[in-house]
């Protein structure tokens, strides 16, 4: 039995949500106020405390202010230091040096322009008790170090966050609001969502570089919107359950793979311009109607996927052969409708055991290479019109022929 999500949509007419475009509007209203004169560059050096008020742990000494940027270079004292300053709202944090090894902490702060772990060794923390984004913004990890962001996140006024990071950088706390989160195409690391609280930002996960893992407890949500994964790039999962039911998954790139490993989730529907999901041994994946757009490459699925009702799977006519290649065992309650493009193929060659109907009305092919490709048969089939090809073994046992169909009952694969 597949994990139930636990994640709770966002309620747009519940007070504290009310009054978050006011305030996203003085935030970004108060970055605007802020000049270039009017900001410094504070570095930690953590002679006297591990508090950022103090003024004698800074150079120059002076505690930070609303639109300073904040160094840590390796080195420094007190390098697990505490923010006690109230609504303290910097443009940057960066850390830099030979080792990391920082742990910041304390109240909320707000960054306006991104933060930089750009040490060549050694893993910093970011532990607040939340971070607020003001604006769009980058969290760049590219130097040899790595970056633990164990602190919440909220994404204000739709901003998207974008993750350029070349090791390893992990998102352990919840993260929300009304922006977007994106991993560059400029970064090869692995991006980690993981923790124990559900994610609920409302905008697009895009992933444009190397890989996603999806580690958080097993049914708790860490894509809780729309995906998209670009090429040459990974979207794997560790548990069960971290991608959304309501999420549209789409595949961009021949290259996109979404990577189940062995995991269970559901989504609401998948979209390939070419690319793969592979659900792993033990791995299932349920999903709503599939469209596949016209590529140079086949968009191929394998492992187990389940359909609960009827599925109609829309397939464009590329240059690939075939345009959809379904190796994965479908299973569950539904049917399939198979809607060909001109002259696309589908070919099923999976051990199919899923017990509805299935609707060939297509203008293409559909290829059948498994004596149980078309399922239970106990629904039927129903060919509309063209072309549907099996292996003599893969004969329906209840065919209807419509309009200009054309059934051969022993084509050779």
């Amino acid at each position: 039995m597949k994990l139930k999500s636990n994640s709770t949509a966002l309620n747009f007419h519940h007070p504290s949500l009310c009054v978050s475009s006011l305030l996203a509007a003085s935030l970004v209203a108060w970055l605007l106020a802020i000049s270039s004169a009017s900001a410094a560059l504070k570095t930690w050096d953590g002679t006297t405390s591990g508090n950022w008020g103090t003024s004698a742990n800074w150079t120059p000494a002076a505690a930070p202010v609303d639109g300073d940027d904040l160094s840590f270079p390796a080195g420094a004292l007190n390098p697990l230091n505490t923010n006690n300053i109230t609504d303290l709202r910097v443009a940057s944090i960066t850390f830099s040096g030979a080792a990391g090894a920082y742990f910041l902490t304390g109240n909320a702060i707000t960054v306006s322009n991104g933060v930089t772990s750009a040490n060549t060794a050694g893993d910093n923390d970011l532990n607040f008790v939340f971070i607020t984004n003001a604006a769009a913004q980058t969290y760049t990890v590219d130097s040899g170090g790595t970056l633990d962001v164990n602190a919440n996140i909220v994404l204000i006024g739709g901003f998207t966050l974008t993750v350029n990071n070349d090791f390893t950088t992990r998102f352990d706390g919840a993260i929300s609001g009304t922006g977007n989160l994106s991993k560059s195409s400029l970064g090869i690391g692995t991006m980690v969502l993981g923790g124990t609280a559900a994610n609920t930002y409302a905008g697009t996960t895009t992933v444009n570089g190397a890989i996603l893992q999806l580690s958080k407890t097993a049914g708790i949500v860490s894509v809780p919107g729309d995906l998209t994964i670009g090429a040459s790039d990974t979207v794997l999962l560790a548990t069960d359950n971290q991608i959304a039911n309501s999420s549209d998954v789409t595949i961009s790139s021949s290259t996109g793979l979404l990577d189940l490993n062995g995991n269970l989730d559901t989504i609401a529907t998948l979209t390939f311009n070419g690319g793969t999901v592979d659900t792993g041994v033990g791995g299932d994946l349920t999903t709503g109607n599939i469209t596949v757009n016209a590529s140079a490459s086949s968009a191929t699925i394998s492992g187990t996927l389940s359909f609960t009702s009827t599925r109609t799977i829309t397939v464009a006519n590329g240059t690939a052969v075939p345009d959809l290649l379904v190796s994965a065992v479908i299973e569950g309650a539904g049917g399939v409708t198979v809607n060909n493009i001109g002259s696309a193929r589908v070919d099923f060659s999976g051990a199919n055991t899923y017990s509805g109907l299935t609707t060939y009305n297509g203008d293409g092919f559909f290829f059948i290479n498994n004596a149980s490709g078309l399922g239970s048969s106990a629904a039927g089939t129903v060919l509309e019109k063209d072309i549907f090809a099996g292996t003599s073994s893969s004969s329906p046992s209840s065919l209807v022929v419509n309009g200009t169909g054309i059934y051969f009952s022993a084509f050779d694969s």
